[in-house]
């Protein structure tokens, strides 16, 4: 999150502030979502290795994205991966 300099924005009239997302990650998100077919969930393969044990996902190859320098190593969530059966605890 970024916020708005006070020099480039003044607060509300009950003091607020604006606030927004900005920068690369973002940006890789808005790309990713813009990519994506109706239904489909792209992902970096950076989140694709965070999540790895908990879903399902395609290598669908690197995406050549506007406004990123390098295409972006990207993976289509199938589903999630269900867990096991739960173990109680002694």
């Amino acid at each position: 999150m970024a916020r708005a300099s006070p020099a480039s924005r003044a607060p509300d009239a009950a003091g607020r502030l604006d606030y927004g997302a900005i920068g690369t990650v973002t940006n890789l998100a808005a790309r990713l979502c813009g990519e994506a077919g109706g239904g489909q969930i792209l992902v970096s393969a950076r989140v694709a290795a965070a999540v790895e044990d908990m879903i399902d996902a395609e290598d669908v190859g690197a995406l050549a994205l506007k406004g990123l320098a390098r295409p972006v190593p990207t993976w289509s969530v199938r589903g999630l991966i269900s867990p096991g059966p739960a173990t109680p605890s002694t």
